[in-house]
């Protein structure tokens, strides 16, 4: 719904209703972002997994598993895990809740 200065001059009903709206809604955009940015800072620095080494994108969101497999031409993650092996070593977190390993003894 529009509003303009005409319709909250004779009716100022109107003009409360849009700020009790605005309000609410910024409250739930304050609200997500601190989640958000909560999530994001127990999964890089107090997850149990956060002294596993990898991409930081990885180890806070899927996005870089998405990116890898929907985003690329040939859905190459499982070549692209190969690479994070060789820069990272042999264990790799590739999701916040994934660890990958090229040798099982590592377990």
């Amino acid at each position: 719904m529009n509003f303009h200065f005409y319709d909250y001059a004779f009716s100022p009903h109107l003009f409360l209703d849009h700020c009790i709206e605005y309000r609410s809604l910024s409250r739930i955009v304050r609200c997500f972002s601190r989640v958000s940015c909560n999530t994001v800072d127990y999964r890089a620095f107090f997850h149990p997994l956060s002294h596993v080494p990898g991409p930081f994108l990885a180890s806070i969101t899927y996005l870089y598993q998405f990116k890898c497999n929907i985003l690329s031409k040939n859905s190459s993650f499982y070549l692209q895990i190969e690479k994070l092996h060789n820069q990272y070593g042999p264990v790799v977190r590739i999701s916040p809740h994934q660890v990958h390993l090229s040798n099982p003894a590592h377990h």
